[in-house]
């Protein structure tokens, strides 16, 4: 396998890759529910995306009580687990404003789109980093 290049000092990034090939070798107990999810958020101050609004892409993660989800973002080589709730906190996310996918339906679209998001267009105005980005890797 090809080794993927080091996206960390990358605006770019490579979030939706990294969440879509992590639900793809996932094995989902049936008692869990575990989404890709594209959506919008904030850049955290003292970054390079300062301020920025821009498309994003993370795993949540939920028992039998839904109520409770976990986000895991797995973007740049990291694996940054916590409440969703916290997640969206920091990430200025808004509910509205996310698409989730199962594995069934993740699939589905990698293979109509034949890239890693994200696929139904950003679901508000942002300043996307990288503009008329379509691929997370070539």
């Amino acid at each position: 396998m090809a080794r993927r290049a080091d996206k960390r000092n990358s605006i770019a990034g490579d979030c939706f890759e990294a969440a879509a090939r992590r639900l793809m070798e996932m094995e989902v107990p049936k008692n869990v529910t575990v989404h890709l999810v594209h959506g919008l958020v904030t850049g955290s101050i003292g970054t390079r995306v300062e301020g920025l609004r821009f498309t994003h892409g993370w795993l949540e993660v939920a028992g039998a009580d839904a109520k409770n989800r976990l986000a895991v973002d797995y973007s740049n080589g990291r694996k940054i687990a916590m409440p969703a709730t916290l997640y969206y906190l920091i990430g200025d996310i808004r509910e509205e404003e996310t698409i989730r996918y199962t594995q069934a339906s993740m699939r589905k679209r990698l293979l109509e789109f034949r890239h890693f998001g994200p696929w139904e267009g950003a679901p508000a105005a942002h300043q996307d980093p990288v503009p008329n980005r379509r691929r997370c890797a070539p």
